[in-house]
């Protein structure tokens, strides 16, 4: 046996309407009314269709003890929020960014921003480590950096660069190693940089 929701229709929904007579809430004064039909999967014959509003389907597939799926093509929402949803993208697609430059060079934009992404853990060796080159035992684990993306990735990279420099750490070692956040001073590492994900609409 198998429940497939075959079609949904919007009606309009009185309880959802204010004493004014105005929608109220997201379901702007309609609710979708949808057909369900139980189905016999060995022969694909109907045994029974009814209607019923589509918020009421989780409480249908908690009862049911067979599969209730959605026939390909039928939305659950109504069309005047599905039309406004699609609206409402477009306008936000078109809307100019604010890309601010990098405070470092003052030429890019910026284009990488703080996550932490790494699992940092203190380990005996970079507790040695970390006593001497005269650093706290927070550097040796990553944090978590609230602030907004300031910098480009040149920029951010000579930073990391020089304060590895400071702490006199070899080059061999930039890499793996960790460095307060230029603002905030949060210790981050390179697995916690990414980039900025910028669409071309928003470049031209």
């Amino acid at each position: 046996m198998l429940a497939v929701v075959v079609s949904a229709f919007s009606v309009l929904d009185p309880s959802s309407l204010t004493q004014g007579g105005q929608p109220d809430g997201e379901s702007l004064g309609v609710q979708t009314i949808v057909t369900v039909r139980f189905i016999r999967t060995d022969t694909g014959v109907c045994l029974l269709s009814f209607g019923l509003p589509a918020s009421n389907l989780d409480e249908l597939r908690s009862k049911l003890r067979f599969p209730l799926i959605q026939a390909q093509g039928v939305q659950l929402e109504p069309t005047i929020i599905q039309r406004f949803i699609e609206a409402f993208t477009q306008v936000v697609d078109e809307n100019q960014p604010e890309l601010e430059q990098c405070i470092g060079c003052m030429v890019q934009q910026v284009n990488v921003t703080l996550n932490r992404q790494c699992e940092s853990s203190l380990t005996p060796s970079s507790s040695s480590a970390a006593i001497n080159s005269n650093q706290s035992l927070d550097s040796n684990q990553c944090g978590i950096c609230y602030c907004r993306p300031l910098w480009c990735l040149e920029c951010l990279a000579r930073w990391f660069a020089s304060r590895q420099t400071n702490m006199r750490c070899p080059p061999t070692q930039w890499l793996s190693g960790r460095v307060p956040c230029p603002t905030c001073r949060t210790y981050f590492c390179a697995r916690d940089v990414s980039r900025l994900i910028i669409s071309h609409r928003q470049l031209d």
